[in-house]
């Protein structure tokens, strides 16, 4: 696309309404002159009056006309477009404008839209949730959990020596935390309470 400079728009706009009020005063010179050679030679004071306050009116007389910008992205290549104005006698003025645009060099500058909306970023707070009654598990918790599971497991059943279930004992309660963890897993992604080899060959 090709981007107008607005500052050369400014500028040309600006030596075109030079031009054309020299053009202006040129003629209007010229139509002086001329009336000037026709009048009689009666130099009298009415005369010299009327020729200093022409004079002074040259720049009164000429009309400076509007000059409108219009903006727009242009592909670049061979552009045809037709202007049409409507002047103060009802009659309408249409231009025809013929030219190649140059093909834009400079980088388009990068623009982001910003955002209207806020986005809230949420944080659990659980004393502000419905879970700010729950008691989280402690080492303590977790021991005493397992020594209940120990009164009604049926570890005696296939281990008989004394020393060896204190052993396991000692085992389970040390990785009592794991073995928490490994059940809520479990629980939430297997056929739980009914575990095959395949649930526990992760852990294997």
């Amino acid at each position: 696309m090709h981007r107008i400079d607005m500052d050369q728009i400014v500028e040309h706009g600006k030596r075109y309404l030079q031009d054309l009020k020299k053009a202006n005063k040129a003629k209007i010179k010229e139509e002086l002159a001329k009336k000037q050679r026709q009048v009689d030679s009666d130099d009298s004071d009415a005369t010299k009056k009327e020729k200093t306050q022409r004079d002074e009116s040259d720049d009164e007389d000429v009309k400076i006309p509007k000059v409108y910008v219009y903006p727009m992205f242009m592909k670049p290549g061979r552009q045809l477009f037709l202007v049409q104005n409507n002047n103060e006698d009802g009659d309408r003025q249409n231009w025809l404008h013929k030219f190649i645009a140059p093909q834009r060099i400079d980088k388009i500058p990068l623009y982001n839209k910003p955002h209207k909306t806020l986005i809230k970023t949420r944080a659990f707070d659980k004393h502000n949730s419905v879970f700010k009654m729950w008691i989280d598990d402690t080492e303590q918790t977790i021991k005493e959990c397992l020594e209940h599971d120990f009164e009604n497991w049926k570890l005696p059943n296939f281990v008989k020596d004394p020393s060896e279930q204190e052993r396991i004992k000692t085992i389970m309660i040390d990785n009592g935390e794991f073995l928490k963890q490994m059940f809520i897993q479990q629980a939430s992604r297997s056929n739980a309470p009914l575990l095959n080899r395949t649930d526990f060959s992760q852990w294997l």
